[in-house]
């Protein structure tokens, strides 16, 4: 009898959970659907499904875990939620999708369990300089000049005399990922991202990618913030997506969010304290505090999200402050010097979804073995210095000009 009880007790608290998982997903769609924000997101029903099973994860799974997840009764759950808007959708499709996603969370906390070698770091450098990486991957194996300057330049043969800091698209990048990071996150229900630096390959010794972060359903992010470049839904880069397959399989996942950001600069505080923000519109804007270190690196600092103009404009003077008059903490060792607030509004974001392609990727690794191959051949010449012509483009994010001489 105790044991009925016990099981009685159970199966209310489960039916109570989904009940509440049921009922802020459909809010959660809801406000997906009705929103006046700049943003254009390329759906399946997948992400739909994929909503839902955030706020299953969120709100019906006690620990949180990968292997909390119950597929059948998260599958009954999220269908019972989604059927009545999508006569397309069968019981199988969820049960698929929610299954995809259990094995996607178990990779990902594989990866977490990785030290972490954070980007743009000295570890993170001298990691890449024996390895090609997935953001060189098109360049490595489309051959001609701009694929032997690279090869020579993986062999330590070349000298880089190249001030990226100067380079005003790569500099607009960096500035902006954490911004187009925060932005997804509260554009998919504030989904948490998780931060990786190098990871290396498993399978190859000298390949390795960089992601720009996965979520916590294990979808890879990759984040692009042009500096001129247009952006339009359906379009992508093939050099990007040739960068997004090399990610995804030293990660072992299938499938990554492609984002792009237009962010716009508004000249001054008084143009960003008019700004027309509330509630309804839903516009995404800040402020940043540029700084600068005795490498002449830039670092910065971001106003909190969810504030008006006036609030970030005080919050960002209140870290500049903190900042400038700090004597004892980390940052005081850097001897950061301040340069300027970037006033910004979101003006357009596009995440266009993206699957592996396991057979596009087997024609790809011999190519890269091919590469470097080439690379240990550099390594026996002799180190040039003039490096006659090398350039940027503004409206490509940043990366080379593809006419650069070897």
């Amino acid at each position: 009898m105790e044991t009925k009880v016990a099981k009685t007790k159970v199966a209310k608290a489960k039916v109570a959970k989904t009940t509440k998982a049921t009922n802020t997903a459909i809010a959660a769609i809801a406000a997906i659907e009705d929103t006046t924000e700049a943003v254009t997101v390329t759906k399946n029903i997948n992400q739909d499904i994929d909503l839902c099973l955030l706020k299953y994860i969120n709100d019906a799974v006690d620990a949180g875990t990968c292997d909390d997840i119950d597929i059948e009764e998260a599958t009954q759950a999220i269908y019972d939620i989604l059927n009545n808007n999508c006569s397309e959708l069968s019981i199988e499709n969820v049960r698929v999708r929610v299954s995809d996603i259990k094995h996607y969370r178990k990779e990902l906390n594989v990866l977490l369990q990785l030290p972490l070698m954070k980007q743009r770091t000295t570890e993170w450098f001298e990691a890449r300089k024996t390895r090609l990486t997935a953001s060189d991957l098109y360049d490595a194996v489309k051959g001609g000049n701009v694929s032997i300057r690279l090869a020579k330049k993986k062999a330590n043969i070349v000298v880089d005399n190249i001030n990226y800091n100067a380079i005003p698209a790569l500099k607009w990048g960096t500035m902006f990922e954490p911004m187009a990071t925060r932005c997804y996150s509260q554009r998919m229900n504030n989904i948490a991202i998780h931060d990786f630096g190098l990871i290396c390959d498993t399978s190859n010794e000298h390949f390795g990618a960089s992601p720009d972060g996965i979520n916590e359903l294990g979808i890879m992010l990759e984040i692009k913030c042009p500096y001129s470049r247009k952006i339009e839904d359906g379009i992508i880069p093939d050099k990007y997506r040739m960068q997004i397959q090399g990610q995804l399989a030293v990660c072992k996942l299938k499938e990554c969010d492609y984002i792009e950001c237009i962010f716009k600069s508004i000249e001054n505080e008084e143009d960003y304290l008019e700004l027309e923000v509330d509630i309804n519109n839903n516009i995404k804007h800040g402020v940043i505090a540029e700084f600068y270190n005795q490498k002449g690196e830039y670092v910065y600092f971001y106003s909190d999200p969810n504030k008006t103009p006036k609030e970030c404009v005080d919050d960002i003077t209140n870290i500049r402050d903190s900042i400038m008059n700090c004597s004892d903490n980390s940052l005081s060792t850097e001897k950061l010097k301040f340069s300027k607030y970037t006033y910004w509004k979101l003006d357009d974001m596009i995440i266009q979804r993206v699957v592996f392609n396991a057979n596009e990727w087997e024609t790809i690794v011999p190519k890269i073995n091919t590469f470097w191959e080439s690379v240990e051949e550099y390594k026996m010449l002799p180190i040039e210095i003039g490096i006659k012509k090398y350039k940027f483009v503004d409206d490509s994010d940043g990366e080379e000009n593809k006419d650069g001489n070897p």
